[in-house]
């Protein structure tokens, strides 16, 4: 992820802690629907289990030939950051998200109930001190 010192940058773009939406140069993560609301089960923010499940893209490149990664074509200045350590199982993500799991190596952070794009990306935002390094 892009970051600000020891956190991951929050806002809306590639790389960045939140969603992609509609309108960008990128596929969204979520499209809210006519009234502005995101919905469970409706898309989220991707994320992976361990660093070596994350797709090659998202890797920083100054990783390659460390810890046995040959494929990181990311940006080199990208960090890799976990959040907690519990077992990738679908579960409550503080009081307003939810991980869902949707194979062994990508899941959503979504949100747990309808609500404002805002508001989902505000929460996704509150996570930050709880987002730690982890290149190991």
């Amino acid at each position: 992820m892009k970051a600000t010192g020891d956190r991951p940058m929050i806002g809306s773009g590639r790389g960045e802690l939140g969603v992609r939406l509609p309108g960008g140069p990128s596929k969204p993560d979520v499209t809210p629907d006519g009234a502005g609301l995101v919905h469970p089960g409706g898309g989220g923010m991707s994320v992976s289990p361990t660093l070596r499940q994350l797709p090659p893209f998202l890797l920083p490149r100054r990783l390659n030939g460390a810890l046995g990664l040959r494929e990181a074509k990311g940006p080199s200045d990208w960090l890799v950051f976990r959040l907690g350590s519990a077992p990738f199982d679908a579960a409550a993500i503080g009081p307003d998200l939810r991980l869902r799991p949707d194979s062994d190596d990508h899941g959503l952070v979504e949100p747990d109930r309808t609500m404002p794009e805002g508001q989902y990306q505000a929460c996704l935002g509150s996570t930050l001190d709880a987002w730690v390094i982890d290149e190991t």
